[in-house]
């Protein structure tokens, strides 16, 4: 089994590989956080399952080009999944970027104002997604967290 030690060694030679303006495209704050708590997952099983790939992932990125594009996939491959998991075990959560929440706030505003023609409804909704973000942002104070774009 790969340990903390060892990905975190394969963590430095990828950042090294990668530029810095790419480094939240391939969500290696994400991978960062994930082996920082690693040693925290008791189930060996588990743990030797995302050590794994964990691995695979850096070694992807450090023997492989990838495009922005690329990085959706992988992140649904490799990100996603490990951060579930440790959603269920270890109370991490998603983080969601302000700038997500901005697009989604638009619009809702503009669907509530012109389809149901309340701007009423509109405000409700939008602050709805603020009390969301709000959440979010309480819950990105921890360093529990991943996402994409992180």
């Amino acid at each position: 089994m790969k340990d903390s030690v060892e990905l975190l060694k394969k963590y430095n030679a990828v950042l090294l590989c990668i530029r810095d303006n790419e480094i939240s495209h391939f969500h290696l704050k994400s991978v960062k956080n994930f082996i920082t708590y690693l040693n925290e997952i008791n189930d060996i099983t588990l743990k030797t399952k995302i050590a794994t790939d964990l691995y695979s992932y850096l070694d992807l990125l450090e023997t492989n080009s990838y495009s922005r594009d690329d990085s959706k996939v992988l992140f649904e491959q490799y990100i996603y999944p490990i951060g579930k998991i440790y959603e269920r075990t270890l109370n991490f959560s998603i983080k969601i970027k302000l700038w997500i929440m901005l697009g989604w706030i638009i619009p809702v505003w503009l669907v509530s104002k012109f389809i149901f023609k309340s701007a009423y409804l509109g405000i409700l909704l939008v602050l709805l997604i603020l009390l969301i973000y709000h959440d979010s942002i309480l819950k990105n104070m921890t360093s529990k967290v991943y996402g994409f774009n992180y």
